[in-house]
């Protein structure tokens, strides 16, 4: 695994691939979407590399 995605993880404090996002009948603003901690380098590095398409 490269150790940029590993760093990635760390940051986000789980493996993307394990990642399930909650899912609600209706709208919550409670949950904090856990991307909003990377930088845009990080998130173009996950899409360009596939990892957001899983």
């Amino acid at each position: 695994m490269p150790e940029k995605y590993r760093e990635i993880c760390d940051k986000l404090g789980f493996d993307l691939s394990d990642y399930k996002p909650p899912v609600s009948d209706t709208e919550d603003d409670t949950h904090e979407n856990p991307f909003l901690k990377l930088t845009g380098d990080e998130i173009m590095y996950l899409y360009e590399n596939g990892y957001l398409s899983q």
